[in-house]
């Protein structure tokens, strides 16, 4: 009988335990449910969110950039980029000269303006002084340094995905740049007299952003 008693006992703990586990492990997906950013699962394409209803563009083709918020609205948006036009004035009667980057990335080895993504919590400002030092060395200041030039938002600019750019045009002298280099995603900083800008090879749209730009502030080299 002593022993039918204990086998019960044991039975008993163990069903006990058993039942807390299960009461822990429901509280902590519970927790986690409530509070954990989720929202940082549902990035671009994953077999795991096609399930759920996007607006404005479509995750499983990457189609822009797809996210949940915190309120539950799924949204596909294009990818907010900005690009940095720096000119650097030499002075005097010499011309200025166009500072451009050679890409490391696909496109790779051609020129391009110097710019990159804006990220999450980032103003545009911000991310044009940090993409420009992150890619070149050069210290801007984007307040007093660049104003606003223009935004290219044809969905066909950037064939890895669609893209909006918001280009600022920045003035920097030359003893600015005596410290520039490529950094980054950036194989080599190119400093090109800027009458020179139609023989070079550019990449996404950027000849047509040159073109504008030439037009607006160097209409003789157009």
């Amino acid at each position: 009988m002593r022993n039918v008693i204990s086998t019960v006992m044991i039975q008993w703990k163990r069903a006990k335990l058993g039942s807390i586990g299960i009461l822990a492990a429901a509280s902590l997906f519970l927790v986690f449910f409530l509070f954990w950013d989720y929202s940082k699962f549902f990035a671009s394409c994953p077999i795991e969110v096609r399930a759920l209803k996007f607006q404005g563009g479509d995750p499983a083709t990457n189609d822009g950039s797809c996210t949940c918020g915190r309120d539950g609205y799924c949204m596909c948006t294009p990818s907010l980029a900005i690009d940095a036009i720096i000119e650097v004035e030499y002075g005097g009667s010499e011309e200025s000269r166009l500072m451009l980057v050679r890409r490391r990335d696909p496109p790779a080895d051609v020129n391009a303006i110097v710019g990159g993504f804006v990220e999450v919590f980032e103003s545009v400002e911000t991310a044009v002084a940090r993409e420009v030092e992150e890619e070149t060395n050069l210290i801007l200041h984007t307040e007093k340094d660049c104003k606003l030039f223009g935004v290219y938002s044809d969905p066909k600019r950037d064939k890895r995905r669609h893209t909006v750019s918001i280009v600022y045009r920045c003035l920097v002298n030359k003893a600015r740049t005596e410290n520039v280099k490529g950094k980054d995603d950036a194989r080599a900083v190119e400093l090109y007299p800027i009458s020179q800008w139609k023989s070079l090879e550019f990449g996404f749209d950027h000849r047509k952003i040159f073109q504008d730009y030439m037009g607006k502030y160097h209409p003789n080299l157009q």
